[in-house]
This record gives C-alpha cells, sequence and structure tokens, in this order.
C-alpha cells in the first residue's frame, strides 16, 4: 500500500520547480503616479508564445495604476499579435505611429531584455523625451 501511494506522487512530481527572484518593483515607476494620464508601452513588447515577457510589465503596473498596452492573460485578443507586429520595429516612425494612434504617452525600454544597440536607437529617437534612467530602465515621454 505504501509503494502504491509512492508511485502516485512519485507520478505527480513536477521537480525542479523554476523560481523567479523578486527584488520589488522598480521605482522609476513613481514617476508614472505624478504624471497624468498615462498610457504606457513597455519594450521589447512580446505576443504569440512569448506573451509571458510581458507578466513583468504587469506587475509592475501595480505600482502606478495607469494603462498598460503590454498585456499578459491566456487569452490574446485578434487585433494584439497585429498591434505587436507593427511594434517589432520600435523606435521606428511606423511603430511611434502606432503608439500615438493607441494614444500611448510614455514608453519603457529595459537595457537587460532590449541590448545596447536597441537602447541607442531609442535614445537617438527625437520623438522620445528621456524622463528617467534607473536601474537599467529608461523612461521615456513621447513628443
Amino acid at each position: 500500500m505504501a509503494l502504491l501511494a509512492l508511485l502516485v506522487t512519485a507520478e505527480a512530481l513536477r521537480a525542479p520547480v523554476g523560481l523567479t527572484y523578486f527584488s520589488g518593483i522598480p521605482a522609476i515607476y513613481d514617476r508614472l503616479t505624478a504624471s497624468s494620464p498615462v498610457v504606457l508601452a513597455e519594450f521589447p513588447f512580446y505576443s504569440g508564445p512569448r506573451a509571458n515577457g510581458n507578466g513583468p510589465y504587469v506587475l509592475n503596473n501595480t505600482r502606478y495604476f495607469q494603462p498598460l498596452i503590454n498585456g499578459y492573460s491566456g487569452f490574446e485578443p485578434p487585433n494584439y499579435a497585429g498591434r505587436a507586429q507593427q511594434l517589432q520595429t520600435f523606435p521606428s516612425s511606423e511603430a511611434l505611429a502606432t503608439l500615438r494612434a493607441l494614444g500611448v504617452t510614455h514608453v519603457t525600454a529595459f537595457e537587460q531584455r532590449s541590448g545596447a544597440v536597441a537602447l541607442d536607437a531609442v535614445a537617438r529617437q527625437t520623438a522620445l523625451h528621456l524622463v528617467a534612467d534607473e536601474g537599467g530602465i529608461r523612461l521615456y515621454q513621447l513628443r
């Protein structure tokens, strides 16, 4: 009987369990509580099988509670994939036009996720005004 219980338990075992270290929500998001209205887009923008990459962005949203165009759940509306495709060229003028059409006022870019080359391209874009650069996250206001 004990052997049977052990076999049932072993069959259901899901190990090792992957854990993500959480050091808190970055303080840079406090700057968004002082601005109003805010609609934020965070980059890189994930969709499809990589949509779970937006999870940290949704968690960060609990620091400022303003609209965020990056979403994450088990469902993507039909227009989400198309929007993500348009935003893959960020910071191109086409991607910026899409952001403006969505009412986006602010953008974040992550050094660790985007890389130095991508951040340099964002920094050269005159339509984006650097608000803050803290802890590898750059916050821009879209003009």
